[in-house]
């Protein structure tokens, strides 16, 4: 994958994955501390610029990350849920 934050592009080999503004602002988040767990209330506090201030909005951001960044979504290999701490990065 390449991200191309300046364009809320996310690059698969030849195939364009378009992001919303608050996909994109939580993914610059995630790779940012890629590695550590973010909790949903700061997540929370980055996509409540684009309207989604709860964490049930975060779920729901972060469940469209996953379908666009993972051939399994069910089985995500690149953000994963830290249970009782947050969503953590893997790259």
């Amino acid at each position: 994958y390449v991200f191309e934050p300046e364009k809320n592009l996310l690059r698969r080999n030849d195939e364009l994955i378009p992001l919303t503004t608050g996909e994109e602002a939580l993914l610059k988040t995630l790779l940012k501390y890629a590695g550590a767990p973010v909790s949903r209330e700061e997540l929370a506090k980055i996509s409540s610029s684009e309207g989604a201030s709860s964490d049930r909005s975060v779920d729901v951001q972060i469940n469209r990350l996953r379908k666009k960044l993972d051939v399994e979504p069910d089985q995500p290999s690149h953000i994963r849920t830290v249970r009782g701490a947050g969503y953590m990065m893997f790259t």
